[in-house]
């Protein structure tokens, strides 16, 4: 069995609530750079292989880790974050500016539906959680440190504990059902989403 340890990204200046101009490119706040110091503390873990996403806020997270553990291989996967919002719409704004477009996007509850062609529809996202899953099995490490997002996250989770209990049935509808009901009480309460910032997930592939 490998052990596989997933962490989203520390706090960004977007979770912080401040405006951004591209959402790949989105760097740390003060805080975040601090989560990302303590988080080589906590990852008491020598790793065979270091994963990062293409977005600049998992490999800032990262860079502490990485510095660490500077011999160990570092390679850029498909675990970037679920985008579901045209990003040049959405340039150069906050997160409470795209509440309730985002709101609307989860009451489509349409797995094939995609605001614009630039964006992923849920039914990619999941095909890529997917191909994931398929990377991690063929992979020859026993010890992999993965960087990555809130969404990716949380799908992933849903997706194998979905597997383990009832197989491939309608996996896609259930993920998108379950993914809804957390962000969207995210995005209407101001509770906590369920993957924090520099968090650490251990999952079983």
């Amino acid at each position: 069995m490998k052990e596989i340890y997933i962490i989203r990204h520390a706090e960004s200046i977007s979770n912080a609530g401040e405006k951004t101009d591209s959402h790949d490119s989105i760097p740390l706040s003060e805080k975040g750079k601090l989560q990302a110091v303590e988080l080589v503390e906590k990852l008491d873990i020598v790793p065979e292989l270091i994963v990062v996403s293409s977005y600049s806020r998992t490999r800032e997270t990262a860079e502490p880790f990485i510095k660490k553990h500077s011999s160990v291989p570092i390679e850029t996967w498909d675990v970037q974050e679920f985008t579901y919002l045209d990003p040049k719409i959405y340039n150069g704004t906050c997160r409470a500016d795209r509440i309730e477009p985002s709101l609307k996007y989860w009451k489509e509850s349409d797995i094939y539906y995609k605001t614009s062609n630039e964006v992923e529809s849920f039914y990619e996202f999941t095909k890529r959680i997917e191909k994931f899953i398929e990377q991690l099995k063929n992979r020859t490490e026993k010890k992999i440190v993965i960087f990555s997002h809130g969404l990716f996250i949380n799908g992933l989770k849903i997706y194998l504990n979905h597997l383990l209990l009832s197989g491939q049935s309608n996996i896609n509808e259930d993920l998108m059902f379950k993914l809804k009901e957390t962000h969207t009480d995210e995005l209407l309460n101001s509770s906590e989403f369920p993957i924090k910032n520099a968090s650490v997930h251990r999952i079983e592939i």
